[in-house]
């Protein structure tokens, strides 16, 4: 049923219907990594980036570890969200260092480069 719940929410959310995605994830009796990477994803898609991370704060209080995936579903939400605070400058949220050495290594390692300093601006300090 999982494995349902998930094709369904990354359906409706990649179809247009956010809120249906939403309602079948509200509606999920069991919800792994994969599930509320899809709706934070979903979110990010949509524009909702600030949803996207109160998203990603409620799996942290609901004890799912996040994974890369997750991490890279955050980025995308940092081009549609004021996240001031929340990675870098924030290091008291629980996932802060992690999220921060995640994209660290997503800027290392592709060309985003310049999409991590456009989207997420002085949030972001990179040596060169």
């Amino acid at each position: 049923m999982v494995s349902l719940n998930n094709a369904l929410i990354d359906m409706y959310a990649k179809s247009g219907h956010i809120r249906k995605a939403l309602q079948v994830f509200k509606n999920a009796k069991y919800k792994t990594v994969i599930t509320w990477t899809t709706m934070i994803a979903g979110l990010a898609l949509h524009g909702l980036g600030r949803q996207a991370l109160d998203m990603f704060a409620q799996m942290e209080r609901a004890k799912i570890a996040p994974n890369d995936i997750t991490f890279i579903a955050i980025l995308s939400a940092c081009s549609h969200a004021p996240v001031h605070g929340f990675i870098a400058g924030d290091k008291s949220h629980s996932e802060g260092d992690r999220i921060y050495e995640v994209l660290y290594k997503l800027f290392r390692q592709s060309k985003l480069a310049g999409r991590l300093q456009q989207d997420c601006g002085e949030l972001l300090e990179f040596d060169e």
